[in-house]
């Protein structure tokens, strides 16, 4: 499915969108993707979710800058947040968005 995208280098200062396709991570075992969930952050708000875009439109509604990150868990399953990043093993910061 072609959505809108930010251009994907890791930090992220441009504005322009561009067509392309989102994974979505599941936690189902045989989808062929990890399991594990997005996870964006800024001083304001948060949101989890396995689809990319949403997190991304989510997020761009805020004036903020803000964090987004790919947690190796289950959306369900528990885990800390510190300073607005989740804190678990193997977590991965995908890209800073500044606005």
């Amino acid at each position: 499915m072609s959505k809108k995208r930010w251009d994907a280098d890791l930090t992220c200062y441009r504005r322009e969108l561009v067509d392309g396709d989102y994974l979505k991570h599941t936690g189902e075992k045989d989808d062929g993707n990890k399991d594990g969930h997005y996870f964006a952050s800024s001083i304001y708000q948060w949101i989890t979710d396995n689809d990319l875009y949403k997190v991304m439109r989510h997020m761009e509604k805020g004036k903020a800058p803000y964090n987004v990150f790919w947690v190796p868990l289950d959306e369900e399953e528990p885990y800390e947040i510190e300073y607005y990043q989740p804190q678990v093993d193997g977590l991965v910061h995908i890209f800073t968005k500044q606005h």
